[in-house]
């Protein structure tokens, strides 16, 4: 399997969009891996990225809410059902 090198833009497009700061302090907190430097540019190795993904989706609780949103739909969901 050929090892693929992503760009911060395609990167940012794999990950929902996420800006180029946000990037940068995905990897300063270890959220995400970091990037590799070639010829002068950074490049995130899409291999890495992905494991790198995977392993904190198996980490994170399921059913988590990630915004106030998430929560208040959840919130809905048990009245709903008792």
């Amino acid at each position: 399997m050929t090892q693929r090198y992503l760009t911060f833009d395609q990167t940012s497009g794999k990950l929902g969009g996420r800006s180029r700061s946000s990037l940068y302090r995905d990897i300063e907190h270890g959220r995400l891996p970091p990037p590799i430097r070639l010829g002068g540019r950074l490049y995130f190795e899409e291999n890495a990225l992905d494991a790198f993904l995977m392993s904190r989706a198996s980490c994170s609780p399921s059913k988590t809410p990630s915004s106030l949103h998430d929560a208040q739909r959840l919130d809905s969901e048990v009245i709903n059902h008792a």
